[in-house]
Parts: C-alpha cells; structure tokens; sequence
C-alpha cells in the first residue's frame, strides 16, 4: 500500500479556482475570466508540478504581456515539456518527454544531457542563468539535444572516473589551503552528478568561508 499527500491549491481569494483550489489558466497563462492576471508555478491547475514547466509558463505569461504593452513578439501558447534528471548514484539519466493533455509522451532517455546547459531546473532562460552564475557554461537560452548513440556503460564508467578524480583534486587542493581551485573541482562534480555527495555540501560551505577569510 502506497499512501500520499493530496495536493491542494490555495485557493486565493478573487482569483478562479478549479476544485481542488488551483488557479485556472489559459494556454498564455492569463488567469481564466480576468483581465490583466497572469500565473505560473505550481500554484495553477495544470496537473504536472515541476520547476521546468513553470519557467514554460511564466515565458509564455512574459510574451503575451510583452506584445500586449507593444513589443514587436508574437506570444507562443505553453506547450509544455517535462524535462528532469534522475539520479542514479553512478551517473544522472536524462529524461525528456512532450505533453499531450495531462500525459507525458514521447518519451526519450540518455546516459548524456538531453538539453545544454544541463541544469535541474531546465528553463530557456533560467538555465543559462544558473549555470553562469556556478560559471559552468554560457549561454542565453535552454538548447534541447538529439539523443546520443554512445554506449551508457562507457558513459558510466567515464563518469565515475571524472568523479573520483574531481574529488580527489579537491581534496588536495583544500588541503593546500587553494580553497578557490577546491570549490572549482566541486563545481564539476555538481554538474557531473547534478548533485554533492554526502558531506560536501558541508565541505563547500566551509570552503567558501575559508577562501572569503
């Protein structure tokens, strides 16, 4: 027997809920019945509650007000697509997947990112955005990849060799007192694995603490 919270909305006051008290909007994320409303997030009704597809619905929610203030932009309907990484302990799966109504289809999977920079939060301009800030990579929008042909298994292994090795220069380096290089070598690692082993979150805040001291 599996047991869940249910989810509910919050039911805002003034603004059109359905019955389970999430906001009602419309293929622009324009709040249903009124004018000039907008949202996005988990707070509205569409059934899939992922950072991702509220990053889709809040550009579609930009554009439309954009155009409606004189931009020269035609607004796209969100059409949304669930895109996440599932941590394995070895190396992150790629998972990507259109939506039709309120099922994912089409799905694809990879050993490799199925969409660069490959951040968790994958938003057209959210993600360029994170990974500038961890200075990953540089980018101004969220590009989708073909699925690669490598083989998964080398792909693993490779990963978990760059793993170690990461961990170990920063090991090293922290213990050099080169707190900056240290931080960096954990930069990689985050974006190998999407995520720190045990204890290096840690281990970074210290760092950073030591290299600002």
């Amino acid at each position: 027997m599996l047991a869940l919270p249910r989810l509910e909305g919050p039911r805002l006051a003034g603004l059109p809920a359905d019955d389970l008290g999430f906001i009602e909007i419309d293929d622009h994320a324009r709040v249903v019945g009124l004018d000039n409303v907008y949202a996005a997030g988990d707070a509205t009704a569409f059934p899939i509650k992922q950072g991702g597809l509220a990053t889709q619905q809040a550009d579609a929610a930009v554009e439309t007000i954009a155009a409606r203030l004189g931009a020269a932009v035609k607004p796209s309907t969100f059409q949304p697509i669930l895109r996440g990484m599932l941590l394995t302990g070895i190396a992150p799966t790629y998972l990507r997947a259109t939506i039709n109504g309120d099922l994912p289809e089409h799905g694809e999977l990879a050993a490799t990112p199925l969409w660069w920079p490959p951040t968790k939060i994958a938003g057209r301009y959210l993600g360029p955005y994170l990974a500038e800030t961890a200075r990953r990579e540089e980018g101004t929008a969220l590009e989708d990849q073909p699925v690669s042909s490598d083989d998964p298994r080398e792909v693993q292994a490779g990963h978990r060799e760059a793993r170690e090795l990461a961990l170990t220069f920063a090991l090293a380096d922290a213990n050099s007192q080169d707190y900056p290089s240290a931080l960096r070598w954990l930069e990689v690692v985050e974006q190998l694995d999407g995520i720190l082993p045990p204890g290096y979150i840690e281990k970074r805040t210290e760092w950073r603490e030591r290299a600002h001291g």
